[in-house]
């Protein structure tokens, strides 16, 4: 979408991992390689960064859109030492700029072994420490508007357009073509190809059945069923 820059798992304390200076120049060419050089040797702050960013995108009557790395603040490993289970990025903004939020939600089953798949955080903590966390952002986003993944997958130009309202944003149908195209973004390290993007299929994120030991292990956990209820799976 013209006008729309998507920068993707922000987090103060995550630049060094996740760099809003390179997507700013990479994703979106907001810096020149002169300006990026500059900005970079000086390390400048996230809220600093965000000021430039959104100095040129008014100059281009431009949008901001983010999404919060919020791994850091409810899993943290294998990057951070021990999770806050606090909205550290969330509340940063809110004390610096005007911020309007959603939050994405999926099933706690098909999320841990979404994990699992893409890295070894698994080595660093227990399906215990998956689901205090989780719970603790499930208890965050039952409070705020919630989308669920899985509805996503299954109607997702209705979930689209109910996004598009809330952020008073137009919806652009043309993009059930575009999406395998759009690089820009972080995520699966296996579908960062345009081969392997325009293979991946909505429907393959749609809740189906769910692996019957993972279920017994987790049914297990005192915070499972929370989540499920806080979350609208139950």
């Amino acid at each position: 979408m013209e006008n729309m820059c998507m920068f993707s798992d922000m987090h103060p304390l995550g630049m060094k991992v996740i760099s809003p200076l390179d997507q700013a120049k990479e994703f979106h060419s907001l810096f020149g390689q002169d300006e990026w050089e500059l900005l970079t040797t000086k390390k400048i702050e996230f809220d600093e960064i965000l000021h430039r960013v959104l100095g040129k995108l008014e100059d281009r009557n431009g949008t901001l859109v983010m999404s919060d790395w919020c791994h850091l603040d409810f899993i943290a490993q294998p990057f951070l030492a021990s999770p806050s289970y606090e909205m550290y990025t969330r509340d940063f903004l809110k004390a610096n700029f005007e911020l309007r939020e959603i939050f994405v939600a999926r099933h706690p089953i098909p999320l841990w072994q979404n994990y699992c798949n893409l890295s070894n955080v698994d080595e660093h903590i227990t399906v215990d420490e998956f689901l205090r966390g989780y719970r603790h952002f499930a208890e965050y986003a039952a409070e705020g508007t919630l989308f669920r993944c899985e509805d996503f997958a299954k109607n997702p130009d209705d979930v689209l357009t109910e996004v598009c309202e809330y952020f008073d944003i137009p919806f652009d149908p043309a993009y059930a073509d575009n999406w395998p195209f759009n690089m820009r973004v972080t995520g699966d390290p296996n579908i960062r190809t345009l081969e392997a993007r325009a293979l991946e299929t909505l429907e393959a994120h749609v809740l189906k059945e769910l692996n019957p030991e993972l279920t017994a292990r987790m049914e297990d956990n005192s915070d499972y069923p929370i989540i499920l209820e806080l979350l609208g799976y139950e």
